[in-house]
């Protein structure tokens, strides 16, 4: 009975279970292989033979022209891998001085770092992210200057948000100088509560260093879905990188619940338990 079955399976069941198999290496519909056909008639053991050693190599061809199988959201948390390295000796990230602005007292300015708030990245002029409560400040100021605090690479200032969220902070300007490579960066960033007194404003601090684009992710990075490359920056130890794609894939996709779950396990990841469930605030282009 069971041979008699066999015999008599259609080839489209083996069609469709190919073009199954082919999606997952092809979520784009961009491979030619989704477009195999087999003759339409009653199926034997030998066609059998055939039709599996051509999905075989039809997978093959597609491992070797580098097309990659996309990590779905949700197969596994994002988890962050801080790199082996010293990091610079570091204060409490967020701290008040004066009169607070703050509108809820046990909420204060807190930078998006991992522990230690030492973070790399490849880019010349980094995205930097903070959480920045309610206040009745007007403006939030940016400063990165060298390691030592000695010298100011540049100061740009940006609209404080209308309510509280997460804000990213991206530096413009054609006076804006690149971070070296190799080379570590103290930031910092105020939420100014008086023009005239800035002993009252409440700051966050944090230390960038800008490193070379690791030579894996050279190859692996242009093969990758974009949801994939999260992962692929957040095993690297690239924390900016790793939140910005994570960000702009959000602002891309607002409705997604499986990217803010993302959003949330990388910031637990990174001992930013606090933080994880704030929403997104809307702002800040640099004035």
């Amino acid at each position: 009975m069971g041979i008699l079955v066999w015999r008599y399976v259609s080839t489209a069941t083996v069609e469709g279970s190919l073009s199954s198999v082919v999606a997952m290496f092809d979520p784009m519909n961009s491979s030619p292989l989704r477009q195999t056909r087999f003759p339409q008639t009653r199926f034997c053991p030998s066609r059998l033979y055939r039709t599996t050693r051509l999905a075989i190599a039809a997978l093959s061809t597609l491992a070797l022209l580098g097309v990659s199988t996309p990590l779905p959201l949700h197969a596994s948390p994002l988890t962050f891998k801080a790199p082996r390295r010293g990091t610079p000796p570091v204060t409490n990230g967020a701290a008040s001085r004066g009169t607070s602005c703050v509108s809820q007292p046990n909420e204060t300015l807190a930078a998006l770092m991992p522990k230690g708030n030492f973070g790399m990245t490849t880019a010349a002029q980094p995205t930097l992210f903070v959480y920045v409560p309610a206040s009745t400040a007007k403006t939030i100021e940016l400063m990165v200057e060298t390691q030592d605090g000695n010298k100011r690479l540049y100061k740009q200032v940006f609209p404080a948000p209308a309510t509280a969220g997460v804000v990213r902070l991206q530096p413009i300007g054609g006076d804006v100088p690149e971070l070296a490579v190799n080379q570590t960066y103290r930031w910092k960033v105020s939420l100014v509560c008086d023009q005239e007194d800035r002993s009252a404003d409440i700051t966050a601090l944090g230390w960038v260093e800008r490193v070379n684009l690791p030579t894996q992710l050279t190859t692996d990075l242009p093969q990758a879905d974009p949801q994939r490359r999260p992962y692929l920056y957040a095993e690297a130890g690239l924390w900016h990188e790793t939140l910005t794609s994570l960000a702009e894939l959000q602002q891309q996709q607002p409705s997604n619940a499986e990217l803010r779950t993302q959003w949330e396990s990388l910031l637990r990841s990174a001992g930013l338990e606090t933080l994880s469930q704030a929403p997104f605030a809307q702002c800040c282009q640099a004035q």
